[in-house]
């Protein structure tokens, strides 16, 4: 805690490694979490597990579903069926694990579906079993189409999680989609119209505003996503 002359606030440090730092963001930005232990990521998992059996809150004011399946590939596949039906979703793991995980990635990434998921990394070795660390795990993945972003130190772990939460929504500026209309809301600028994509939960995932138009609530209109904040998109009607 550092105290100045001049400036009485405090700065509250806690001291962490990756793991925690990850997971502390990926909780706050998920609504689901396919899991399976590997060494050296099953931190990450651990603790999202043990935050959502204590009822921890998300930013979503929920706790996180987590879900603990039988392999990595099955935590991918889960991830993927997840990811479709419009939830946030993320997974951890490593090394071997980030092999059994490549098929879905292929699906995932060529579907442009929003997923984040968080690496240890760890050697992959083919004679023998090995916990040395180095980058061949996610450079075997470097043509499913995922971006990839690495971290330094585990402030910068939790950093770039955080973004990632939030570029998810971004991912959708361009595209079009059905929404559906909940509610007009009325702003400094005028009213506006409220409403969700077949990608957003209502009263948890973020909401699309638009301008004002004639549309009463419980119409469903064609939108063109144009710009997104935080968890919001803003759009026009296009139809």
């Amino acid at each position: 805690v550092k105290v100045g002359k001049n400036n009485m606030s405090k700065k509250n440090y806690v001291v962490m490694d990756g793991n925690t730092a990850a997971a502390h963001s990926a909780y706050a930005f998920t609504e689901v979490a396919a899991i399976y232990p590997i060494t050296p990521s099953s931190p990450m998992a651990e603790k999202v597990d043990e935050w959502s059996a204590k009822g921890k809150k998300n930013l979503f004011g929920t706790p996180v579903d987590v879900i603990q399946m039988q392999s990595e590939a099955g935590a991918a596949g889960t991830c993927h069926g997840s990811l479709q039906a419009g939830a946030l979703t993320t997974t951890f793991t490593s090394s071997q694990g980030l092999m059994l995980m490549i098929p879905a990635m292929y699906a995932m990434g060529g579907q442009f579906l929003p997923s984040v998921m968080h690496i240890a990394s760890r050697v992959v070795t083919s004679n023998h079993h090995s916990i040395f660390g180095d980058h061949t795990d996610f450079m075997t993945c470097r043509t499913t189409g995922y971006a990839m972003l690495m971290s330094s130190s585990p402030q910068e772990a939790m950093d770039l999680a955080e973004s990632l939460g939030f570029a998810a929504t971004a991912a959708h500026v361009g595209e079009r989609a059905q929404v559906i209309v909940d509610g007009i809301e009325e702003t400094e600028d005028g009213a506006e119209l409220i409403g969700h994509a077949w990608f957003q939960a209502p009263d948890s995932d973020g909401a699309v505003h638009l301008d004002a138009s004639e549309a009463s609530v419980g119409d469903i209109l064609t939108v063109e996503f144009t710009d997104s904040f935080c968890y919001e998109l803003i759009g026009h009607v296009v139809e």
